[in-house]
């Protein structure tokens, strides 16, 4: 299945050597070294998952990470944040990939919250209804407890528990994303995840909350989901196309 896909990435280097395709100068479609099977299981065991088959045979066969999509593949078990590395566990973007992905269709807040946080503070039926929309993701509010939770970091002043303040650290909290694994990043923390436990496991999914745009699975035209094969295939095609054109 890989063979196909990995002779056309050869040829993409030898084509694009002055790395023109979005992402190339970061990975300079190198490849890195495979993964052990002794490492990919005891991944899985401490974990709790199964990785999908095509992602596993990619790992084991082609490469544990490096030249693809975007700024290039994770290696197995870690995601980059401003540069530095961190385990799947650790640092600000953690999550469970153990427990169910919470979505079967594009997930998002309402339109109206972003609009009325644009300018200004939500209203008490906008927080409301954004709450709620959370909680048909998994992500359930306790009331607000109304005490000082820490310092604002622009202006110093104490930070009070609000429904608004929940609605903020939740949306933005990786929970949002347990059941899926991070693979790959857009930039500006826009990431890319492939989900491990749930109904849409195997698929993968964009997570593009950083740009309010929500939560959505990848796709092409005629093509609502994509597995990582293809996934990884389609932009090896996109990025051949690009450079002969």
């Amino acid at each position: 299945m890989w063979d196909d896909v990995r002779n056309k990435l050869v040829r993409l280097a030898r084509q694009d050597h002055e790395f023109k395709v979005f992402g190339a100068a970061s990975h300079k479609y190198r490849l890195k070294p495979v993964a052990a099977e002794s490492e990919v299981d005891s991944i899985e065991k401490s974990y709790g998952i199964r990785l999908p088959d095509d992602y596993r045979e990619y790992i084991l066969t082609v490469a544990n990470g490096g030249a693809g999509p975007y700024h290039g593949v994770y290696p197995l078990g870690y995601y980059e944040d401003v540069g530095e590395w961190h385990r799947w566990h650790e640092g600000v973007f953690a999550n469970s990939p153990g427990k169910p992905f919470a979505f079967r269709e594009p997930w998002n807040l309402p339109a109206d919250y972003f609009e009325e946080q644009s300018q200004g503070d939500a209203t008490v039926e906008t927080n409301l209804e954004a709450a709620d929309w959370l909680a048909r993701a998994g992500v359930v509010l306790p009331p607000p407890s109304g005490n000082v939770v820490g310092k604002d970091p622009f202006t110093g002043e104490p930070l009070v528990e609000t429904l608004e303040l929940q609605i903020m650290n939740a949306v933005n909290s990786n929970e949002l994303m347990n059941g899926a694994i991070p693979i790959a990043t857009q930039g500006c923390n826009l990431g890319v995840s492939l989900v491990v436990c749930g109904p849409e496991r195997g698929h993968v999914w964009h997570d593009l909350r950083a740009d309010n745009q929500g939560i959505v699975p990848a796709s092409r035209p005629g093509n609502a989901r994509l597995t990582f094969f293809q996934w990884f295939e389609a932009w090896v095609d996109d990025s051949l196309a690009s450079v002969f054109d």
